[in-house]
């Protein structure tokens, strides 16, 4: 699961023309990153998911990596402006969550979250699951 960073703030200051560009791109960024059996699809606002059948929690954050990087990679010139596309990342593993969608969600944490947000998704987020009452934490390391 991701949030799109500063999303709002690329609607407000550039328009919803670029707004709707931006969605559009990021989609066809995390899809191209999908292996043939995996879903993605936009939850709503700026919020993403993918679901990834067979897939454990090392692998899911190795998308998140790559499907990150493919973000930042997107060339805005297009839309007349300049401005990066970063995300926020989060991971949770039905091993640990169960089957229910809306479980796996609500474990899904927000790796680069807190003060030091922008600075970790602006470079190499690199973000470990670390369990403590059930509930998964991340550290996020830059």
């Amino acid at each position: 699961m991701f949030d799109l960073d500063e999303f709002k703030t690329i609607n407000d200051r550039h328009g919803h023309a670029t707004g709707d560009w931006v969605l559009q791109q990021v989609g066809s960024a995390c899809r191209s990153v999908c292996r043939k059996n995996d879903l993605f699809g936009r939850l709503g606002g700026e919020e993403f998911a993918f679901l990834l059948t067979g897939a454990d929690s090392a692998s899911a954050l190795q998308l998140a990596q790559d499907c990150r990087r493919r973000l930042a990679q997107i060339d805005t010139a297009d839309t007349g402006a300049k401005f990066r596309i970063t995300a926020s990342f989060g991971v949770a593993a039905t091993a640990d969550s169960g089957y229910d969608f809306q479980m796996l969600l609500a474990r899904a944490p927000r790796p680069c979250t807190g003060p030091n947000a922008k600075a970790a998704t602006a470079s190499a987020c690199t973000c470990r699951l670390r369990w403590t009452r059930g509930w998964p934490e991340t550290r996020c390391r830059t």
